[in-house]
């Protein structure tokens, strides 16, 4: 279903039903059910949200999944809207950091005196977040970046190619690879549809017990030379990547490959792993 609870669609596999709800929507649209909103997106960012609640039973520190995208109005503004699917808050900004400070702070009055039991009926809500392109020309060609971040500074770099860049500004290194990709004729297949983003929350085995870990993953879909398959990253566990026939069982494989690269490590290596969660984007890929 869209974000407008207006259009719905379905399919067999998760890439066939976005791309029915992107007909869906085209045509409700057309027939005057509902207007799009009067922007375009520019670019999306996946990321997880470390927010401190002060419950009624005191304090705990809980990741979030928030979703950020650079948007443009109708007069060429700009600016980065970001939300949480968890428990539907927003907010927005002139900047990455801005709009997601924001909405950490409005995530950390929505649970104040909350119970604990209210927090964790929300917590387990970890939505599919995907976009569709419903321009009728449907001609961009999509990829997918990894911002990772450094001492003080990002590094983006795209997979499928030798692209890498850096900034200070998660976004600025996501532009700059991006220009250092056109710049560099480099060519690299582009998705069938865009990239989906997700959070698996992985039970651990390790050295110091069973515990369980939040893991951003991105799943694209590919299609070449009469074949079909979805390809899983990991970012956090080593840049894991698994290849498999369909979207579930691609899932379900690289919550497999989580579990067996971080066995027998210590809690400590995996809090070290997880302190800072990279951003996930959609980049729109050059002509050629």
């Amino acid at each position: 279903m869209s974000e407008h609870a207006c259009s719905a669609a379905r399919g067999r596999q998760i890439n066939t039903s976005l791309r029915n709800l992107a007909r869906e929507v085209r045509k409700d649209v057309g027939l005057g059910l509902y207007a799009l909103p009067r922007y375009r997106r520019l670019h999306t960012f996946v990321t997880l949200a470390r927010v401190t609640v002060h419950l009624k039973d005191g304090y705990r520190s809980q990741w979030f999944p928030c979703r950020v995208d650079e948007v443009e109005d109708y007069r060429g503004r700009r600016s980065f809207e970001a939300s949480c699917p968890t428990n539907y808050l927003h907010e927005s900004g002139k900047t990455i950091k801005e709009a997601m400070n924001r909405l950490g702070d409005v995530i950390e009055a929505r649970y104040k005196g909350e119970g604990l039991h209210d927090l964790m009926r929300e917590i387990p809500k970890c939505p599919i977040l995907a976009t569709i392109d419903v321009s009728p020309d449907q001609q961009s060609r999509w990829g997918t970046a990894v911002i990772t971040p450094g001492q003080g500074s990002y590094t983006a770099s795209i997979p499928g190619s030798q692209v890498e860049a850096s900034s200070r500004d998660p976004y600025q290194a996501l532009l700059n690879a991006e220009q250092k990709l056109a710049g560099q004729g480099t060519t690299i297949a582009p998705l069938s549809d865009e990239p989906v983003f997700c959070v698996a929350d992985v039970p651990l085995a390790l050295f110091d017990g069973t515990h369980l870990h939040r893991f951003l993953i991105s799943i694209s879909f590919h299609e070449n030379d009469g074949s079909s398959f979805y390809v899983a990253r990991a970012p956090q566990a080593g840049d894991l990547s698994i290849q498999s026939q369909s979207f579930d069982d691609a899932l379900a494989g690289i919550r497999d490959a989580i579990a067996l690269e971080c066995r027998e490590k210590t809690l400590a290596e995996i809090t070290e792993m997880l302190k800072v969660p990279p951003f996930l984007a959609t980049v729109r890929l050059p002509r050629t």
